[in-house]
């Protein structure tokens, strides 16, 4: 580790530098934290992150990098490297999924086999956080794999208190009879400060155990419920 810091005495690590960093299978997060700590300009590109995602233990040294690569767009790519994580796929990729998803971002077999092939447990976790980062591309990829997968009231309340409306038709289509809509899932919507009031009134419109009530309003503490 300290011949690979001794090559970058300078104030500028390249992407070839960035790249040797993040593939250290036994020092990779020390040296990250090293490079990150020294104040050093450093090239953080896409296939830098692509390879942390795939390499990198899931800790401070990995956000710290992504935060200062600045606003990079998730790819394809990077969600394959983070679910062939040998340790942290499940954390690596709930991560992304919270962040800016790229306009290009496909669904392809490589990434399915990935997920399905990788993922040591969590998997309601992973749906979850897929769901509240609200996007139908990432959902769609989930919800369609060949998984025995129920979806919980947990999961719902997540997207309609923090999601997009198109992300929660998705996931009630999948769940059909399974999971009712439940007044606290209305009570969640009430909190979306962005999607509230399309998602109540959506709810509303399917399901006549839910209505606006006095815990509702409360809970939506003068959001767009009341606009």
């Amino acid at each position: 580790m300290q011949k690979l810091l001794d090559r970058n005495t300078r104030s500028y690590v390249p992407k070839e530098g960035m790249l040797q960093a993040v593939v250290n299978n036994h020092d990779g997060n020390l040296l990250v934290e090293s490079l990150l700590d020294d104040g050093k300009q450093l090239e953080i590109t896409s296939e830098v992150l692509e390879l942390a995602f795939r390499h990198l233990h899931y800790d401070n040294a990995l956000l710290r990098l992504v935060e200062r690569a600045g606003d990079i767009a998730v790819t394809t790519q990077m969600l394959v490297a983070a679910a062939q994580n040998v340790q942290f796929a499940d954390e690596m990729f709930s991560f992304l999924t919270w962040q800016k998803l790229g306009p290009h971002l496909t669904i392809s077999l490589e990434l399915l086999e990935a997920i399905v092939s990788n993922f040591h447990s969590g998997l309601e976790m992973v749906i979850e956080a897929a769901a509240a980062s609200g996007s139908p591309a990432v959902m769609n990829l989930l919800l369609n794999m060949d998984l025995e997968m129920d979806i919980t009231e947990s999961m719902l309340t997540k997207v309609a208190s923090t999601g997009e409306i198109e992300v929660l038709k998705l996931l009630i289509k999948r769940c059909k009879s399974q999971t009712a809509i439940s007044q606290s899932i209305m009570d969640a919507a009430a909190l979306n400060r962005f999607s509230g009031k399309v998602i109540a009134d959506f709810l509303l419109s399917i399901s006549k155990d839910v209505r606006v009530t006095i815990e509702t309003l409360k809970a939506a503490s003068a959001s767009l419920l009341l606009n």
